[in-house]
């Protein structure tokens, strides 16, 4: 079973990992925000000749307070308070729950034993990269955070964006109809996003804005002491709601479809694979 998080997690990295540069993160001093994200991944392949569906289940709940903010950056504290996790590949499963006590010491457990309920001190940018953080583990060896940081981007990675700062074009503001194009090469995950925006809608400050694009990747990947080569092609759609004065996400839907390959120790994947995540942002 281990194998197939550590599939799911390379997976799910470079499928939500897309950030762009043209944000804004004015947040204010003493605010307490909740984010809850869930996740669901339905992925097919053939392995030694046999199709197999894996179907993976999740949800993330973080609380955030901002502890400073200032013209240049934003200090946070960001807490992963409650995780539901319920995963099953061909005949087998596995399921967990931070909220229950019998959950903690199985394989899972031990995975987030280091990451329930413990406060991280965050430092972002005005545009809402994490340029300081203590917490110093790697997704490369710890599968936990690459799940968890694929819910979006991340809370507590440096070099990632904040996950409850939505995409903004930088430098002008917005109106019903605006358009705009982003994308990214990300060399941590051989990725590509290339993604077309719209304002669908202003209302009383909030924004409405929907995008699609395209998302390829390539190359090898290290997860879960295993080493994947993986070719990936999708398409990428979803919509998003903010406060445009401060750049805070309140809710977020998105979708993924693609199919690919992956080499697994001398062995040919091919896969099919669907994300579908939302998030909703509460307590701005």
């Amino acid at each position: 079973m281990k194998q197939f998080i550590a599939i799911a997690a390379v997976l799910i990295t470079g499928a939500a990992s897309a950030q762009t540069i043209t944000r804004k993160a004015d947040l204010k001093k003493g605010q307490q925000l909740e984010a809850s994200s869930t996740m669901k991944m339905v992925m097919s392949m053939e392995m030694m000749g046999q199709s197999m569906d894996v179907v993976n289940n999740y949800k993330f709940t973080n609380k955030v307070s901002v502890t400073d903010a200032n013209a240049s950056e934003n200090k946070l504290t960001a807490t992963l308070t409650h995780v539901v996790m319920d995963m099953q590949a061909g005949p087998q499963s596995m399921s967990y729950d931070s909220d229950k006590k019998e959950d903690a010491n199985s394989q899972l457990g031990e995975a987030f034993s280091g990451k329930i309920n413990k406060p991280f001190n965050v430092t972002t940018d005005k545009k809402g990269m994490i340029t300081a953080s203590d917490d110093n583990s790697t997704d490369a060896a710890d599968m936990a955070g690459s799940i968890s940081g694929g819910m979006g981007e991340s809370m507590t990675k440096v070099g990632t964006s904040l996950e409850i700062i939505g995409n903004l074009p930088a430098g002008r503001a917005l109106k019903t109809g605006d358009t705009w194009v982003d994308s990214l090469t990300d060399p941590k995950t051989n990725s590509k996003f290339v993604l077309n925006y719209r304002v669908a809608s202003i209302q009383s400050g909030v924004a409405t804005i929907s995008y699609g694009g395209t998302v390829g990747r390539s190359g090898e990947m290290q997860q879960g002491g295993m080493t994947m080569n993986i070719d990936l092609k999708g398409l990428l759609k979803g919509d998003f709601t903010l406060d445009v004065a401060s750049g805070l996400l309140k809710t977020r839907k998105v979708n993924m479809e693609g199919d690919g390959k992956m080499e697994i120790m001398g062995q040919e994947v091919p896969f099919k694979m669907k994300i579908d995540t939302d998030t909703a942002v509460t307590g701005q």
